[in-house]
């Protein structure tokens, strides 16, 4: 691969799940964008107020949007790996990434894609019981805590954001408000 073609790979990426992302919950294709210079050590959270994740949010700021988004995109990735506990996995250093660097009033939320794969979801415990009507999932179980359900991103674009967003209204999770009702799931590491 050429030089700098990775980043080249990983931008268009987000950009990509941006659109994808903001079609889905606002019904219109820009109203979440890539984070400019996502990815870059001076994107730092300097306080609560800054964007954080790779995706960040330039309309509609009276219906925020409760995810912090982590997108990636590995030639491989092995699923046996994440369901054996691998703690060396890709894919559960890319939730911990996801989890430790969202913001006090967001959701993690990792899209993941390997070459040749369908793009994968990982969504916390909580919000997948509460805010979404999908069946086809995988819940992540580490050290008998349930960390995370695995799902298709197709299957969410195709899941009404709707309900999602009245779970949000009603465990009060909102930017503008900074209240956070969520019982946070962590994992026993």
């Amino acid at each position: 691969m050429r030089k700098g073609a990775s980043k080249s790979k990983g931008n268009f990426h987000e950009r990509k799940i941006a659109k994808m992302l903001s079609n889905w919950y606002y019904g219109e294709p820009n109203a979440l964008i890539r984070t400019p210079s996502s990815g870059a050590v001076a994107t730092f959270r300097l306080d609560k107020e800054m964007p954080c994740g790779d995706i960040m949010q330039v309309k509609y700021y009276e219906i925020p949007f409760p995810f912090s988004v982590e997108s990636k995109h590995y030639k491989t990735a092995d699923l046996i790996e994440l369901l054996n506990g691998n703690k060396s996995s890709i894919l559960i250093k890319s939730w911990k990434q996801a989890k430790n660097e969202c913001g006090e009033n967001k959701k993690p939320l990792l899209v993941f894609t390997a070459n040749y794969k369908p793009t994968l979801v990982f969504v916390p415990v909580n919000v997948y019981w509460n805010g979404l009507d999908i069946m086809n999932s995988l819940c992540w179980d580490i050290n008998n805590v349930h960390e995370a359900f695995v799902i298709l991103f197709n299957d969410l674009l195709k899941s009404d954001p709707n309900k999602l967003k009245k779970y949000f209204e009603s465990e009060n999770l909102s930017i503008i408000s900074g209240s956070n009702g969520a019982k946070k799931v962590t994992m026993d590491q």
